[in-house]
Parts: C-alpha cells; sequence; structure tokens
C-alpha cells in the first residue's frame, strides 16, 4: 500500500523528492504556527517521514496509517516518540474518518497529508484525493504519489490491436477508459514515457478542483511537482489550498516566488534524475560541478551511469541541479 517499504538508500531520487517536500514545507509554514500542524501519511514500518518531520520541522503532531496490519505492528513497535499515532486503516477509511481522525487534535490545526500510493489503482486513488480535498480547510497541504509507469496502461510488447495504428494511440485509448472521469484533455503525445507524468499531473489537478468545489471560496494550487524513478517511474504533486482572495498574496510572499523548485501550473512537472553514487564518486563530481559541464565532469569519470553517455550526462545534470539534498549514507557497526 505505501511507497515507504523499501529502504530510502536504495532510492536516491525518492529521498530528493522528500528534502525538496521538507525545504517547500519550511518555506510555506511560520516558524512561529509549527504547533498548529498536523502530518498524516502512510509512514511505511519505519517511520521515518514522521521521524523527520519533527527533527527537521518540529512537528509534534504526527498520525501514520496502513491498511496492513503486520505494517502497523511494525509501526507501533518502530514509533520514534511517543507523540506518533499509527493506527490500521486503509486510505479509503481514512479519508472517510478524515473529520475523526483530525478531531483528536487541537481546534483549527492544519494539516499536511501525504497520499503515497505505489499500486496502479490510479482511478481509486484519485477519487479519495478528491475525497480529501472536499474536507480540507485554507490553508492545509495535500500530497499524493502516483505510479507513472506507462508499461502499466499498456505493455509495448504484445502489438498494436487493431483498430489503432500506433501505441501512443492504443495508450490513449486505455487511458481514457481508466481515467477518462480526471484527464484533462489528454493527447498520443502524452502517451509516451517522458510526457506520461504531465498526462497524469492534469488527473490530480481535476480530482483536486472537483474536491475543492465543495467550496467556492477556496481553490487548490500546486506547489511543487515531480517524477522520477528508482526503477519504478513515479509521480508526486503537492499543492496547497488557499482561500482565492489570498492566491496572490500568497505565491508573492519572497519563501515562495524566489523557490527555484516550485512549480508555477500543473503541467511544470521537474523530473528528478539522479545516479547512485559512491562516495569517492560523489566527492569528485562536487569537486568540478563549478569548473565543469556535465559532458566534462561524465568524461573526466571515464564511465558511464546505465551504460549510456547521455544517460550519464543527463543524471550528472540533475545532481547538479539537486545536490544539495543528495543524501549520503554510511554503514554504522554497533
Amino acid at each position: 500500500m505505501s511507497g515507504s517499504d523499501i529502504p530510502y538508500h536504495l532510492r536516491p531520487n525518492k529521498f530528493v523528492d522528500r528534502q525538496i517536500f521538507f525545504d517547500l514545507l519550511s518555506r510555506v509554514i511560520p516558524p512561529d504556527a509549527v504547533e498548529n500542524y498536523v502530518y498524516m501519511s502512510m509512514g511505511g514500518k519505519f517511520l521515518t517521514d514522521h521521524s523527520l518531520m519533527f527533527q527537521n520541522l518540529g512537528i509534534k503532531h504526527l498520525y501514520s496509517f496502513d491498511g496492513a496490519l503486520a505494517v502497523v505492528k511494525r509501526q507501533k513497535f518502530n514509533l520514534p516518540y511517543s507523540f506518533v499515532r499509527s493506527e490500521h486503516k486503509s486510505s479509503k477509511e481514512f479519508v472517510d474518518d478524515f473529520e475523526s481522525v483530525v478531531g483528536e487534535y487541537p481546534v483549527n490545526s492544519r494539516c499536511i497529508v501525504w497520499l503515497d500510493y505505489t499500486n496502479t489503482k490510479r482511478s481509486k486513488q484519485l477519487g479519495e484525493l478528491q475525497h480529501l480535498v472536499s474536507k480540507l480547510n485554507p490553508f492545509d497541504i495535500v500530497r499524493i504519489t502516483l505510479n507513472a509507469d506507462l508499461e502499466t496502461i499498456t505493455k509495448s510488447e504484445g502489438g498494436i490491436p487493431k483498430p489503432f495504428n500506433t501505441l501512443e494511440e492504443y495508450r490513449l485509448f486505455v487511458f481514457n477508459n481508466e481515467l477518462g472521469e480526471y484527464g484533462e484533455n489528454p493527447t498520443k503525445a502524452q502517451m509516451k514515457k517522458a510526457t506520461f507524468p504531465i498526462a497524469l499531473s492534469n488527473c490530480v489537478k481535476t480530482a483536486m478542483q472537483k474536491g475543492a468545489m465543495i467550496n467556492s471560496e477556496i481553490a487548490a494550487k500546486p506547489l511543487s511537482i515531480h517524477s522520477y524513478s528508482d526503477g519504478t517511474p513515479m509521480l508526486t504533486v503537492t499543492a496547497i489550498i488557499l482561500p482565492r482572495g489570498e492566491i496572490g498574496k500568497f505565491f508573492a510572499r519572497k519563501s515562495i516566488s524566489r523557490w527555484p523548485r516550485r512549480s508555477k501550473s500543473w503541467t511544470d512537472v521537474q523530473n528528478l534524475n539522479l545516479p547512485d553514487l559512491s562516495l569517492k564518486e560523489r566527492i569528485e563530481i562536487d569537486r568540478r560541478l563549478k569548473s565543469s559541464s556535465p559532458n566534462q565532469i561524465a568524461k573526466s569519470l571515464g564511465f558511464n551511469f546505465g551504460g549510456k553517455k547521455k544517460s550519464t550526462i543527463d543524471q550528472i545534470r540533475s545532481y547538479k541541479s539537486y545536490c544539495r539534498y543528495y543524501p549520503m549514507f554510511s554503514r554504522v557497526e554497533y
């Protein structure tokens, strides 16, 4: 159910995506308002996000849910702090019970909710997102991760059934059957690996807008949108619920307007494509970041990531943009 079961040290791109999320929250949440926020997500068996939410931002109202009882049992064993709550609920049950969950925290708390999906039941997941947004209040933050593997729409192998002429045409047909309720005029051009996240992001936009329609005075606005792959292509969208009369004021804040990671529209999908580096490789690349181009750095290394020069250059370029968020894990013996 959750995308948090694979250790983060095996997923550098998801790790960077999460660090960007923390950076974003530090810009959105005033330091003197931290105690007013509740963070809710599928924490996985180690509750890593919840630990870091407290360590990085000081948020103490932390809630985790999961539909797998075995995961919840491990969560309760691994609780990093006494103020973290863990409950056995599916994502649907969590959304249905959202008011009662929030009711356990101080009145007028603002919410940060992350629906971190990994399977391909995207129509169901977008329906849950829509339902959740219909229950959110101004300045609540909502984040969703979806499987963005185009091969889950249709396999590229096996031929193209009649009457379709191209694989993209067939994929568009399947996509519309699956997500037609949320699709925003998807095109054949979006049925390719590089552009498919845009089609999905538009679906997220529609789901959030439908959810927000319950209150004509609020709107859902994107904050950051990332696609990445640590084996499986994923899309993560973070948005905020804003009073319509304060949208301009919010985005005029320097902490937001000058942030280079901000997605200015629902189609502004930023791709994370960072390499998995050893300590020695990272030191060598860091040493050359200012003075050398990605092409020059790739040449100086003398080898490629993944076997192709272009892919290596692209990954170094991505690393150059996001190196401040890049993790460095090491083994600890005790």
